[in-house]
């Protein structure tokens, strides 16, 4: 669930900054930083299935969360705008690979009586990150 946390921060968490993350910069830049997320988004979504198959479920999970620390080390010490776009690509992907990824592991994990709750807090974790991103902005 902590991976669905991230996915719901990364979502929210570029709407504070843009004045103040290298001023200057353009419309167009701020644009393609913002949308990279989505366009990873469904790469990753697409390979996590492949992987949870191939290395496992808990070894492609270790693999989505250095994906996601790869991506947040980018951005935080970025540059220039364009590497804050090829991190934002990169989260975009790691999210995309843990929204299929999670609920395939806590599926197969979770006692039958226990796994609607849990899909139902993935979503919630989700759900809490956009909060924490808009309240850290506030």
């Amino acid at each position: 669930a902590a991976s669905q946390f991230l996915v719901g921060y990364n979502t929210g968490v570029m709407n504070a900054p843009e004045k103040v993350v290298f001023p200057g910069h353009s419309t167009g830049l701020w644009s393609l930083a913002v949308a990279a997320f989505a366009v990873g988004g469904p790469f990753g979504a697409v390979v996590g299935g492949k992987m949870a198959d191939q290395r496992g479920r808990r070894g492609a999970l270790l693999l989505c969360t250095w994906t996601f620390l790869l991506g947040g080390c980018l951005q935080t010490f970025a540059p220039d705008m364009y590497t804050i776009i090829l991190s934002r690509f990169i989260i975009g992907f790691a999210s995309g690979y843990s929204s299929v990824l999670v609920p395939i592991y806590l599926g197969e994990l979770a006692p039958p009586t226990l796994r609607g709750m849990l899909g139902t807090l993935t979503q919630f974790a989700l759900v809490i990150g956009i909060l924490v991103a808009d309240l850290f902005a506030f």
